[in-house]
């Protein structure tokens, strides 16, 4: 982290390549590992972004959010918490 940012003092864009990326490795057609011939990245959901999903790229995970945004996981806790606050409980 150091070497790709120096000192951290405040939120930073991430770098857009990162050498020990799995996603080269990801099944873009389901889950685990496997090819990128599929659409569920770029189709369904990243949409517009399977090319960072190809063999033989190193991008880095959060490639394209601005220094402070939020990432994928995090949208998905908001909207759980959000939900289970407008319910009162959690099923």
């Amino acid at each position: 982290m150091k070497k790709d940012y120096g000192e951290i003092k405040g939120y930073r864009k991430p770098l857009d390549n990162f050498p020990n990326s799995i996603m080269n490795k990801s099944d873009t057609g389901g889950a685990g590992r496997g090819s990128d011939k599929g659409s569920i990245i770029g189709d369904v959901i990243c949409h517009g972004k399977k090319k960072y999903w190809q063999k033989g790229k190193s991008y880095h995970y959060h490639l394209g959010l601005n220094k402070g945004e939020n990432t994928l996981e995090t949208c998905l806790t908001l909207l759980l918490m959000k939900g289970i606050n407008e319910k009162k409980e959690f099923d």
